[in-house]
């Protein structure tokens, strides 16, 4: 095999748990699978990720000459109507202390309102687009289109999700299918087993600030008073942040309240240590997707807070019968939910790890479906 140009393009850099690993591990695939290849990022040329990935790396443009542009996991394509975000100019003054944040953001909050897809690489030899989240596009016409009109340009197009699944059967896109989460594919996390609890009753919440709608902000209200009762019930309950930097109402909030939360630091600890640390708890209720992924692969249910819907599709793959926290965020509703969850805890745990293993399975072979490519 001659020697291959490879630039992956995703949402890293931005100390965002999720996306770091989705990097941790597609980056590591590559680079053992394609040892000779030359590998750059389009992304934030953020000083952790030398770090995270514990070696040098190379950055490169969204436009940089290449063999193959790859786009390597998490949501790329959606489009939320804004109800109830504060002015830009508000924010801008808010992330003023971290310029990589802040030029992402307002990046972001441009496309969003007026979408212009910045994914496709017109000096790539050929695309590929993997694990990749599709949507919602709230009703938005235009910006569906264009997430089309993009994709299109892809020899191949491997999405995580049924519901991504059906946007591209719609489009007719013609090299489309169906994987999973690049972080179910096993091998790089090199876990210590932890026996699960006969009485589960460690909890993680895992916050995260939502500006992109009205209702789905509306969680923020109920969680206190749904942990004040957890608290009352017995159980012991530490808050998670996964994007501190991009949290702040979240890391204000929580220092306001003396709280102590277990907090990602990618320039201070790997992505093994800080999932050996969330495997000290039963189960989680999450706003984070990537919480319940990694519950999955630690075989930890998770109590999913539906403020998008690629948290329902989460808990409807990995455990149907679990309920979701829907809004309008009754505290009840999720207090039955832990009920119900902790009282068939060895059930549910059971279908938590069939439903892991076929992720695991759609991971090994849309990533070695990738090499294979690129082989070619």
């Amino acid at each position: 095999m001659s020697q291959k140009s490879i630039i992956i393009r995703g949402g890293y850099g931005y100390s965002n748990f999720g996306d770091d690993a989705l990097l941790y591990v597609l980056f590591r695939f590559l680079t053992e699978n394609l040892p000779e290849a030359n590998i750059s990022l389009a992304c934030p040329t953020a000083r952790y990720i030398e770090h995270l990935l514990g070696q040098p790396v190379a950055f490169s443009t969204t436009e940089s000459r290449c063999d193959f542009f790859i786009l390597g996991g998490g949501t790329q394509f959606y489009w939320f109507p804004f109800d109830g975000k504060p002015a830009l100019a508000q924010k801008i003054l808010t992330e003023l202390k971290s310029p990589h944040l802040l030029f992402g953001k307002i990046k972001n909050r441009l496309l969003k309102t007026r979408p212009n897809f910045q994914h496709v690489n017109p000096n790539a030899a050929r695309q590929i687009a993997v694990g990749i989240g599709l949507g919602p596009f709230s009703a938005n016409e235009n910006a569906e289109n264009q997430a089309s009109s993009t994709l299109s340009q892809y020899e191949h197009v491997v999405v995580r999700d049924i519901k991504s699944k059906s946007y591209c059967d719609s489009w007719n896109l013609q090299q489309h299918a169906l994987g999973a989460d690049i972080c179910y594919f096993p091998g790089f996390y090199k876990l210590e087993k932890v026996d699960n609890a006969t009485t589960p009753n460690k909890v993680a919440v895992v916050l995260r600030d939502w500006e992109h709608t009205e209702e789905g902000n509306k969680y923020c209200e109920q969680i206190e008073l749904a942990v004040e009762q957890m608290r009352r019930d017995g159980l012991t309950v530490t808050y998670v942040l996964f994007a501190e930097p991009q949290d702040r109402h979240w890391k204000s909030w929580l220092n306001k309240r003396g709280e102590t939360p277990l907090v990602w630091q990618p320039d201070k600890e790997s992505v093994p240590s800080f999932i050996e640390s969330l495997n000290a708890f039963d189960f989680f209720v999450t706003a984070r997707y990537h919480a319940a992924v990694f519950g999955a692969i630690l075989n930890k249910p998770a109590i999913c807070i539906n403020i998008d819907e690629k948290l329902k599709l989460a808990s409807q793959l990995l455990i149907p019968d679990l309920p979701v926290w829907n809004p309008p965020f009754r505290v009840p509703e999720l207090l039955n939910a832990i009920k119900q969850l902790t009282s068939n805890y060895d059930l549910h745990l059971k279908t938590l790890k069939t439903n892991t293993n076929r992720q695991a399975i759609l991971a090994q072979e849309m990533l070695h479906g990738v090499v294979q490519r690129i082989a070619e």
